[in-house]
């Protein structure tokens, strides 16, 4: 069962149409002091404060497949980023579940690009959760290509249709992942100060239940 999440005392509400969703949606955001939470139950969630990404090497993107409790992506990268940007520290967590072996995963991304009107990811690292623990991958783009590099790893069991809260704290340039009781970090030289942070899907089916992101700067 997932934990629940604490009430804040400024709370956020908003409507709007989902269209890339294709539904009708009340929203519920709560921001006080740079923390901003959101649960992805259906009628729960603005889409509209979030922006879909790609990779520069996929023709199309897929989107989220709204269910009851949570957001999940086709099978297919689907991967979407908060509208604004952070400066300075932040902690960003996230409730989510892989269906077979893998990979939800939070991002922090430096720089993002443009190909032919579609945001795509120029620089970014991937913290991904799968069955075998948490494989952690920076993409850059050289001479338009994006290429892919494992920059840390941890080892342990995870168990495929369970929600785990991952959560990942960068301070300056030292990341820090804790998910089910196990804890590791390393150092991270590409990091920036500014920064968008968002949650991608991909290697099979995963599910989005909610999200926090507590900074300590604020919004730019």
């Amino acid at each position: 069962m997932m934990p629940a999440l604490k009430p804040l005392n400024s709370l956020r509400v908003g409507t709007i149409m989902m269209m890339t969703l294709g539904l009708a949606s009340v929203t519920s955001y709560a921001e006080e002091s740079h923390q901003i939470v959101c649960s992805f139950q259906q009628d729960k969630w603005t889409s509209s404060e979030w922006m879909f990404v790609k990779r520069r090497d996929m023709a199309g993107r897929s989107e989220w497949l709204q269910k009851a409790d949570c957001i999940e992506n086709d099978g297919n990268h689907t991967s979407m980023v908060y509208q604004k940007k952070f400066s300075g520290d932040v902690t960003v967590s996230a409730t989510m579940a892989f269906a077979d072996r893998m990979a939800p995963a939070i991002v922090i991304v430096s720089k993002l690009g443009d190909a032919d009107g579609a945001r795509v990811f120029d620089e970014h690292i991937e913290i991904t959760m799968w069955d075998e623990g948490v494989n952690i991958w920076r993409l850059h783009t050289v001479n338009g290509k994006s290429l892919w590099e494992l920059t840390a790893f941890s080892k342990f069991k995870l168990t495929k249709n369970t929600p785990y809260k991952l959560a990942v704290t960068k301070k300056g340039k030292e990341l820090t992942i804790k998910v089910a009781g196990h804890a590791f970090g390393y150092v991270e030289n590409s990091l920036q100060d500014d920064y968008y942070v968002g949650l991608t899907g991909c290697e099979g089916v995963n599910r989005f239940y909610d999200a926090a992101i507590q900074n300590a700067h604020g919004l730019k």
